[in-house]
């Protein structure tokens, strides 16, 4: 028999009878009337209706698809102008009188440092004098050009003074550049901004595009100014816009050439993207481009030019409208239309999309006309707003628990109550399911559930190799002091311990891989990567030796014995994921350096240390820390010899004597790799309360009794795995 309801109890018993009417049974009897209202209406809905309609909205959403491209370059392009309107105004009022870098530079450097879309900004006169400002990164470049004279370089940070100036020979007349030209070939009083072609700018050799206008400045003196655009920039814009999951949007000047590129695994290679500008869509090795323009080439009735290439220039705008075709058994819809807005370049924008990704979409959209429909009928929309107010809240309510557990927070919250018998059922089957996902995440890594639910995915068998910082822990004589306990006091006393060194890790980014007995494992750098996991595993291990130095006195007032605990730090390259069977996973990790972890963990009991680390992880540790180099060992199941350090602490509370220590035994351990064991004894002598320096120097005086042989190196091998 069911256990009775226990009223206090935040899950209720799904077996006691409740009072109210079943979800299907209210939804019947409020849809017949609407069934009986409506029938006559869905019965008029035929197949071929709905397949027209299929097609005029796909005709609209690639219309779309396209407008959102010629927003987004008009977007691109609308602030040229501006900027060249400004230095235009500046020129007017004489800012830019003497042409020289000292003035120019002031005012023209804060426009490329915020224009991230503009690579360049020049300027040039009737003498052939021209000014140049490019960007590179973070770094700006001027180039001074005067008849006859060699060109001057300046060079320095976007936001700083000249770093270094030079001359060269450059043959360079910006007379005749086509932005010039272009530019002076206006007639007088018609100073507009006018765009060039796509062509390879003079000094980076790159493709791209440039507007430009004619100044007047007060000396009557008239000189171009221009601003150069990147066909890179373009193509970073048209490969990033999302047109559809497998649709996209490419841009064209009016010969045909590719401006913006499409986005394709293709042009994941540089190269392959570099050679890609300017070239026809037919010569770039991609059939579904290739086709594209074949069948608009037919659709729009596209002249061939003598190359073989369509005339995008001849298109009747008459003719511009959405196209259908067919590649390979698949549909496609295409819209190639000229760019529109004032002040922007003569280019034509085009879109091709899969008819497959607007089918869900448009699925969506008749659902959304036909409840419209169903709106519109008075007695339906009263019903359903009595409906939506005795259904949403719970629902609602559901929805908001639903998206904080996919965050893994599992607080819970009181849901409306609803007289519907399946909503009730439905909030105790969720607040069940809340109860034992809390439970669930006090078993694992909280960042691994939190990953696995942010991407809505399953925890599969399966891992990838990542350089993590990995630590492992274990108590001195953990065995004789659980003795002394009893088992309740013992599980107390750990789990202080452990909610100690646990939430140290976690503050510091670390993920908690295992308890095992009294020892933890845990690694930085994964399940999310990061650039400091060896910084954060030492700053941890740091700090969870300090507070259990702290808790031991805290322990000891209370009559509990202290545990005093080991450390062992290793950095390497190692598989991490899911381990295990279908059945039972663990996240974890797998690799040398785990094992070398371990044994450092063990070889602190051989000298007397208390955190050891391997040589990669004080190398990508940083400076923070000091360290003293203990050993050079070769641990069991490794070949390679490994430096050991011992981790002193932090350099800004370091004293001195301790440094004078580390300095000394450093020497001495020098001395003793250079076989010089008389001196290390000499030099050890002075530490006659550190083990270590106890150790070195019993090992120096017995090789002082029988040296080592000639082939020794001064690596001790250790036999066991700790």
């Amino acid at each position: 028999m069911p256990a009775p309801i226990d009223q206090s109890s935040r899950i209720r018993n799904p077996s006691a009878p409740r009072k109210g009417v079943s979800f299907r049974s209210s939804l019947l009897r409020n849809l017949i009337l609407l069934i009986l209202l409506l029938s006559s209406a869905t019965l008029t809905i035929s197949y071929f209706g709905a397949q027209r309609a299929m097609r005029f909205l796909c005709k609209d959403l690639v219309v779309s698809r396209t407008e959102r491209l010629e927003s987004e370059l008009r977007r691109f392009f609308e602030p040229v102008p501006l900027q060249l309107a400004l230095i235009e105004d500046w020129v007017q009022q004489g800012l830019l009188e003497d042409f020289e870098p000292a003035t120019l530079n002031p005012l023209l450097a804060p426009i490329l440092a915020k224009s991230t879309h503009i690579s360049s900004i020049n300027a040039g006169d009737a003498e052939g004098n021209g000014q140049m400002l490019l960007r590179t990164g973070d770094t700006w470049t001027n180039r001074s050009v005067t008849p006859g004279t060699p060109a001057r370089f300046r060079q320095g940070k976007i936001h700083g003074t000249p770093l270094k100036e030079w001359t060269e020979s450059v043959d360079y007349d910006p007379r005749t550049r086509p932005w010039y030209q272009l530019a002076m070939s206006q007639p007088p009083g018609e100073d507009e901004v006018v765009w060039t072609e796509p062509y390879t700018f003079f000094t980076t050799r790159e493709p791209g595009i440039t507007a430009s206008v004619r100044a007047h400045r007060p000396s009557a003196k008239e000189i171009v100014l221009a601003v150069d655009v990147l066909l890179k920039d373009i193509s970073a814009m048209t490969q990033s816009l999302e047109i559809s999951p497998k649709g996209f949007a490419f841009v064209i000047d009016h010969q045909g050439q590719l401006v913006g590129l499409p986005k394709n695994e293709r042009f994941e290679n540089e190269k392959v993207r570099n050679e890609s500008y300017l070239k026809h869509p037919r010569d770039l090795g991609i059939p579904v481009m290739s086709e594209v323009f074949l069948k608009a080439t037919a659709q729009y009735g596209l002249k061939l030019s003598e190359h073989g290439y369509p005339k995008i220039e001849q298109l009747d705008p008459a003719k511009i409208r959405p196209f259908f075709w067919k590649s390979d058994g698949r549909g496609w819809w295409s819209y190639l239309r000229p760019l529109q807005g004032k002040n922007s370049p003569h280019l034509w924008i085009g879109v091709a999309v899969p008819e497959e990704d607007f089918l869900g979409e448009l699925r969506q959209q008749q659902k959304q006309l036909l409840t419209l429909f169903l709106l519109a009928l008075a007695v339906g929309t009263l019903i359903s707003l009595q409906l939506a107010k005795r259904y949403s809240k719970p629902i609602e309510d559901l929805i908001g628990q639903s998206e904080r557990l996919t965050r893994l927070d599992t607080t819970g919250t009181e849901m409306a109550p609803s007289g519907i018998l399946e909503l009730a059922q439905l909030g105790d089957a969720h607040e069940r399911m809340r109860v034992a996902l809390d439970s669930f995440a006090r078993y694992v890594p909280d960042d691994v559930v939190r990953e696995l639910l942010k991407n809505g995915e399953a925890a599969v068998i399966g891992g990838k190799s990542l350089s993590i910082s990995i630590l492992f822990t274990d108590i001195k004589g953990f065995s004789a002091l659980s003795e002394k306990l009893s088992p309740m006091e013992l599980t107390h006393h750990m789990a202080e311990y452990f909610d100690a060194m646990i939430g140290i890790i976690r503050q510091h980014h670390g993920t908690v891989d295992k308890l095992i007995g009294d020892a933890i494992v845990a690694f930085w750098g994964a399940p999310t990567p990061s650039e400091t996991h060896a910084h954060d595993a030492v700053r941890s291990a740091w700090e969870c030796h300090l507070k259990l130095q702290e808790l031991a006195e805290a322990w000891k007032r209370r009559g509990l014995p202290p545990l005093p605990t080991r450390f062992g730090l290793a950095t390497g390259v190692v598989v991490v994921g899911n381990v295990g069977s279908p059945s039972r996973l663990s996240y974890t990790a797998l690799g040398d350096s785990m094992n070398l972890a371990s044994r450092l963990e063990g070889a602190n009991s051989f000298y007397s240390s208390w955190i050891l680390a391997s040589e990669s992880t004080v190398r990508e540790a940083g400076e923070e820390f000091v360290w003293r180099q203990l050993d050079r060992v070769r641990v069991k199941g490794r070949n390679e010899p490994e430096s050991i350090y011992e981790l002193l602490g932090p350099q800004d509370s370091l004293s001195d004597a301790i440094r004078s220590r580390k300095k000394a035994y450093e020497s001495a351990f020098t001395a003793y790799l250079a076989r010089d064991f008389s001196t290390a004894v000499q030099i050890l002598e002075t530490l006659p309360e550190d083990a270590s320096a106890v150790r070195l120097t019993g090992i120096c005086r017995d090789y002082l009794e029988s040296p080592p042989p000639p082939d020794w190196d001064g690596v001790f091998q250790f036999q066991s795995k700790s």
